[in-house]
């Protein structure tokens, strides 16, 4: 069906669709907190790591912090 000549573009332009729709999406997409660990950023990765598990406990969370 889209093996013509002139029906190749829209098959090459189905398959790039979902990369594009990722590189958008991308830019919403939080870092991780061992990413913020490997940059050196501990004291962010501390506050994204409460976000994710919505917990402000520290004294919990920052010894497996430290494990990294």
């Amino acid at each position: 069906m889209l093996g013509t000549l002139h029906l190749w573009p829209i098959a090459t332009a189905l398959g790039a669709l979902p990369s594009i729709a990722f590189l958008i999406a991308s830019y919403w997409m939080i870092e991780t907190p061992y990413y913020l660990l490997r940059r050196g950023d501990e004291s962010q990765a501390v506050i994204l790591l409460e976000r994710l598990r919505k917990s402000d406990k520290v004294c919990l969370v920052h010894p497996q912090i430290k494990k990294f």
